[in-house]
């Protein structure tokens, strides 16, 4: 059995020196919207082992027991008429299996394990400000990561003991599971939850046998989960999960007991996942600070000695200071205040000084203005000294923008087609073409014949 808190434990440089993995934006590494990659591959490795059968020592008894009793619910609700009798989903023999599994455990198709459905319609006109909260995939999401939402839509109470009636309302125990966005995420049904779902944005797994949920939660969270969710048969990527996708997933079943043990090896090694995350961002934390406050030093510079004297520390240190992201990026942005501050590079006092090239510049816009080619612009105040943000070097001048510019403008939209220009049509660039730090000359609308662009 492999021993996973010793492969933690002995191998932390491993998991805690790899890059971190930003999920979005930019910024220190100490946001909730960074995880450590190493550790984030680790947790992956132990759901694997998990659900390999690899993580805990293995029952006497078989996972037959308790799939036995899911059908015995099963056939006696479908008698009672409180649920329709299903199909029962077979594993073909030709039907590739993920992997070997241990002896006592088995394969099952999810469909077989529970109810797999979603909700009645809710037309639009039945929402309301108050009353039962009415959750779509991303409230699911943030119930699942946090375990509140804060919900902007509601059904009335009377619609709700309506739907009651009809069998779909989550109960104790049930799984949501996101159909929609980020698929497949997990939310366990609290005994104390009272809400209503979308149509297809959510799908229920109803827990008919009652059984404990948090073997599946775990499940749903693993790589094979995710795996299978988000490639169909061809290797084509699906961006949605549906009722008859989600019967198909095959879910390795040990017996019941084993499924308790394996929780709780998961939580124990996934809290010793939280304290090296938690560890590491600390540690980046410190680093960035250390970061800031060189390159800070360096901008604040007041004379050459003793910018030289900070740059050769940061010199002596380069390879420790710039590993990550965060201290790249700070380094790019430093690199450029230097610039436009004139400590980039040596002055040379026989350099035409900046008020001539001002000059030329305000030469050639009068004499434009004159011509009638571009419009007089009212006069700028000049900079006061406290609008200054630092000491420039000798030559150099504070200016307006507009000064340096013959003329400028918002530019102008012309009828386009919606569709992106073809070939060597005119485009009209959009502005989600120039957001995000990057030109993106694809994001365009293509201009109708007789439109002139300058």
């Amino acid at each position: 059995m492999t021993d996973v808190k010793q492969l933690i434990t002995e191998h932390l440089d491993i998991w805690l020196t790899a890059e971190t993995e930003k999920k979005s934006g930019r910024g220190r590494s100490s946001g909730s919207n960074d995880t450590i990659y190493g550790v984030k591959k680790l947790r992956e490795l132990i759901l694997d082992l998990a659900f390999q059968g690899k993580l805990v020592a293995h029952s006497s008894t078989s996972s037959e027991d308790f799939l036995n009793r899911i059908k015995s619910v099963r056939d006696k609700l479908v008698k009672d008429k409180i649920i329709k009798k299903n199909k029962i989903l077979p594993i073909d023999k030709d039907e590739i299996v993920p992997y070997k599994l241990p002896v006592n455990w088995a394969w099952e198709k999810l469909g077989n394990l529970g109810v797999i459905t979603s909700s009645s319609r809710v037309h639009q006109k039945d929402w309301q400000s108050e009353g039962i909260p009415f959750y779509r995939a991303r409230e699911i999401v943030k119930l699942a990561q946090y375990a509140s939402v804060e919900n902007d839509l509601f059904i009335s109470n009377d619609l709700y003991s309506e739907l009651i009636k009809q069998g779909t309302v989550p109960e104790y125990k049930d799984i949501m599971l996101t159909g929609v966005g980020t698929i497949g995420v997990p939310y366990i049904v609290n005994e104390t939850d009272k809400f209503y779902f979308k149509d297809a944005s959510v799908l229920i797994f109803k827990n008919i046998a009652k059984f404990e949920p948090y073997y599946f939660e775990r499940f749903f969270k693993s790589p094979l989960w995710n795996k299978q969710i988000h490639e169909d048969s061809m290797g084509t990527t699906v961006h949605t999960l549906t009722i008859v996708r989600a019967n198909e997933i095959l879910v390795p079943i040990p017996p019941l007991e084993e499924q308790y043990r394996i929780v709780e090896k998961v939580d124990e090694l996934m809290q010793l996942c939280d304290q090296l995350e938690q560890q590491q961002t600390l540690s980046s934390d410190a680093h960035a600070t250390l970061v800031d406050t060189l390159l800070k030093a360096l901008t604040e510079s007041s004379d050459a000695d003793e910018f030289q004297e900070n740059w050769q520390r940061i010199v002596a240190n380069f390879d420790v200071l710039f590993t990550t992201e965060y201290s790249i990026e700070q380094l790019k942005q430093t690199i450029l205040q230097l610039a436009v501050m004139g400590k980039l590079v040596k002055q040379d006092p026989s350099d035409e000084p900046a008020s001539e090239l001002l000059k030329k510049i305000a030469d050639e816009k009068a004499k434009l203005i004159k011509e009638g080619k571009i419009k007089k612009t009212k006069p700028l105040p000049e900079i006061a000294e406290d609008e200054k943000p630092f000491e420039l070097p000798s030559g150099w001048e504070y200016t307006h923008l507009e000064s340096q510019v013959l003329e400028s403008g918002a530019g102008w939209s012309p009828s386009c087609d919606p569709q992106p220009r073809v070939g060597n049509a005119w485009g009209v660039l959009k502005v989600s073409a120039v957001s995000w730090d990057k030109f993106n000359p694809s994001v365009n609308r293509t201009g109708f014949v007789g439109d002139f662009f300058i």
